[in-house]
């Protein structure tokens, strides 16, 4: 008889797809960065890939804790619990406490109601954020089994 493989674990699936979209989603926050626009609408559309950025490692920090750290679901209801439960288990470090409640408030700001004078506030901090972003993803995929070297390293 043939070797038969073990099936894969479909939690294991989901977390690697997450850490996946949210490598992706950090590779192309960095470009518009780096470059800088004269309009409301350039900076408007970089905020929103700052969004989109942010809830891929939302969603990948959710899945890790559920699934590997085995997180309660209920303790993982909103960006600032998430963020906080993966300080708690050293997901994000303790000298990034500040920064990621400051991300975490920029987002909810972008998301809710965001004056011109917020949004080229929160515009200036995008480097800081992205550089965070890729710190914490690169400790998740450590913590996962799944080492990647990302550009900035």
């Amino acid at each position: 008889m043939g070797h038969v493989e073990a099936p894969r674990n479909p939690h294991n699936l989901r977390v690697q797809a997450r850490l996946e979209e949210a490598a992706r989603a950090l590779a192309r926050l960095a470009e518009p960065i780096e470059v800088r626009y004269g309009g409301t609408i350039e900076r408007d559309a970089v905020l929103m890939r700052f969004v989109f950025t942010f809830a891929a490692i939302e969603q990948a920090l959710r899945a890790v804790l559920l699934h590997r750290y085995r997180v309660r679901r209920s303790a993982l209801r909103g960006a600032a619990a998430i963020f906080q439960s993966a300080q708690a288990e050293g997901l994000v470090h303790e000298a990034d406490a500040a920064a990621t409640e400051r991300m975490v408030a920029d987002r909810q700001t972008v998301l809710e109601a965001c004056t011109d004078a917020a949004a080229d506030d929160i515009h200036a901090r995008l480097g800081f954020h992205a550089a965070l972003m890729a710190r914490i993803l690169r400790v998740v995929e450590q913590a996962s089994g799944k080492v990647k070297v990302h550009a900035d390293s």
